[in-house]
C-alpha cells in the first residue's frame, strides 16, 4: 500500500513537470539542496480564479485577496491521523511563520479523502484549534467549496488535472500538492505537501516571495 502511494506521488509530480516544462524541472533540482539559485521565484501565468464560503457562511473569492500571498491547500477532518498534506509540518514549517507576517495567509479548502468538498467545516475548525498552537482563523482560512476550481492549472494548451487522471493517478491526489499565490493571483510555485522536506521548501519560497516584494517596496521608496 505504502509503495502505490509513493508511486501515486511520482506520478503527479511527473504530470506537473510535463506541463510546466524543463524550468520547472532546473529549479525542482536546485530546490532539492534547499538552496535558491535564482533571485526571484518563476511566474507561471495567471491562477484561476476562485470562490468558497468561509466557516461563518460568507462568500469570499480571489479578488479579496489581490494584495496578498496565499498559500492554497487542502485539509480533512480525519487529520491528523490521515491527511493529504501533511499537518504536522504544516502547523510546525508554514503556520508558524505566517503568524509572523503580515500580508501572507493560508486557505485550506475541506475536503474527503479522495478531494470532494465538504460542507461541515466545524469538525476540522476544531481539529485545528486542538493541534494547532496559536491557532488563527483570519490566517489560516477553512473554506467550502471545490477546490479544483484552483488546481485547474493550465500551462501551453495543458491542464494539470487532466494529465493526473491521465496518468492514472489515484482520484483526488491532486488535492497533495500546495499552491503558492502571489499578489496578482498569478502561480508562483507548486509542491507536494506530503513530504518534510517540501513543506520545508515551501517556507523558503514564501520567504522568497516575500523578500521579492520587499525589495519592490524599498526601489519605490528610494
Amino acid at each position: 500500500m505504502a509503495t502505490k502511494k509513493t508511486a501515486g506521488r511520482v506520478k503527479v509530480g511527473v504530470a506537473f513537470l510535463l506541463i510546466f516544462g524543463p524550468a520547472f524541472l532546473l529549479i525542482f533540482i536546485s530546490m532539492r539542496s534547499c538552496e535558491h539559485k535564482f533571485k526571484t521565484l518563476p511566474d507561471y501565468g495567471e491562477a484561476s480564479a476562485y470562490t468558497f464560503t468561509d466557516e461563518s457562511g460568507k462568500t469570499r473569492s480571489s479578488k479579496e485577496f489581490k494584495g496578498e500571498i496565499i498559500l492554497v491547500t487542502t485539509i480533512q477532518p480525519t487529520c491528523p491521523n490521515d491527511c493529504a498534506v501533511s499537518l504536522s509540518n504544516l502547523k510546525l514549517q508554514i503556520f508558524k511563520i505566517l503568524r509572523g507576517k503580515k500580508g501572507i495567509r493560508m486557505i485550506s479548502f475541506v475536503t474527503d479523502s479522495e478531494g470532494n468538498p465538504i460542507d461541515d467545516l466545524s469538525q476540522t475548525r476544531k481539529m485545528l484549534e486542538d493541534e494547532v498552537l496559536g491557532y488563527d482563523p483570519k490566517i489560516w482560512i477553512l473554506a467550502k467549496g471545490d477546490p479544483k476550481q484552483v488546481y485547474n492549472l493550465e500551462k501551453g494548451g495543458r491542464n494539470l488535472l487532466d494529465e493526473v487522471k491521465k496518468d492514472g493517478v489515484e482520484k483526488g491526489s491532486y488535492h497533495e500538492l500546495m499552491l503558492l499565490l502571489d499578489k496578482d493571483n498569478h502561480l508562483r510555485m507548486i509542491r507536494s505537501g506530503r513530504e518534510e522536506g517540501m513543506i520545508r521548501q515551501m517556507k523558503q519560497h514564501i520567504a522568497l516571495l516575500k523578500k521579492e516584494y520587499d525589495q519592490k517596496d524599498y526601489d519605490e521608496k528610494h
